[in-house]
C-alpha cells in the first residue's frame, strides 16, 4: 500500500507542473454493495453505508481532468439463513471497510452550471472485515449472536472500474457538486485456499455530495 501511494503522489506532482488548476476538497456520501458470487453469498441483499475522504483534482485543459481521491468506505450487505425453519430467517450482517484511492480521468463541460464524466480505476485497501453471525440457536431462532473477524479470508486489495456521472456550480473559487458512480468490481475478494472456496466480487453504486476549493 506504501508503495502505491507513493507511485501516485509523484504521478500527482508530476502533473501538477503543467495542470492549469488545481482543486482540493472533501466528498461524502452513501453506497450499496452487491455480490457477485459463484456459491454462498448469491442471495445477499445491499445495506446502506458511508463513505467519507478527500478529493485532489487537476484541470489540465478547461475541459479534461484528472484526479486521485482518498476514501474511507465501509461495505455492508445482509444474508438471510434459516437453519431449523425458524417462523423468521436470521440476517447475518457483513461489514468491510476500505481505504479506497480512486484514480480518474475526466471530462467536464458548461462553465458556471457544469457537468462532468470520470472512468477510471479504484484500488482499495482492506481496513477490517467483520460477520455478525449465530453463536446460539434453537429450533425457534437465534439465542445469542457474535461478531466473526473476516480479514483472514478476504484479499487485502480490491480492484474495481469506475463511471461517474456528475454535475455542479462554480462559486468563483468554491466548486460544489453532486455525483452517481458505479463501481464493478475486477477481483476476487475471497483469499481462502480452500478446494471449495467461492469467488466474490464486490459491485458497487455510490451517491456522493462534495465541495473543491481552487487552490491554482
Amino acid at each position: 500500500m506504501k508503495n502505491t501511494i507513493l507511485t501516485l503522489s509523484l504521478s500527482l506532482l508530476f502533473i501538477s507542473s503543467f495542470a492549469q488548476k488545481h482543486l482540493v476538497g472533501a466528498i461524502g456520501g452513501l453506497n450499496l454493495s452487491t455480490l457477485q458470487s459463484t456459491g454462498f453469498l448469491n442471495n445477499t441483499d445491499p445495506i446502506l453505508a458511508p463513505v467519507v475522504g478527500f478529493s485532489n483534482q487537476y484541470m489540465v485543459t478547461e475541459r479534461f481532468s484528472l484526479g486521485l481521491d482518498a476514501i474511507y468506505d465501509v461495505r455492508k450487505f445482509s444474508e438471510p439463513i434459516n437453519f431449523l425453519n425458524w417462523d423468521e430467517p436470521y440476517n447475518m450482517t457483513y461489514k468491510l471497510s476500505y481505504m479506497s484511492l480512486p484514480l480518474k480521468a475526466g471530462y467536464n463541460f458548461g462553465r458556471q452550471l457544469y457537468g462532468f464524466v470520470n472512468i477510471g480505476a479504484v484500488p482499495s485497501f482492506l481496513l477490517s472485515g467483520t460477520v455478525t453471525a449465530p453463536k446460539l440457536f434453537n429450533s425457534r431462532g437465534v439465542i445469542s449472536e457474535e461478531v466473526q473477524d473476516l480479514k483472514a479470508s478476504t484479499k487485502r486489495l480490491d480492484l474495481s472500474g469506475l463511471a461517474e456521472f456528475g454535475a455542479g456550480l462554480k462559486l468563483s473559487s468554491i466548486w460544489v457538486y453532486t455525483s452517481l458512480t458505479y463501481q464493478h468490481g475486477l477481483i476476487n475478494i475471497n483469499s481462502s485456499d480452500a478446494i471449495n472456496a467461492r469467488e466474490i466480487v464486490v459491485h458497487r453504486l455510490l451517491f456522493s455530495l462534495g465541495v473543491r476549493y481552487v487552490v491554482k
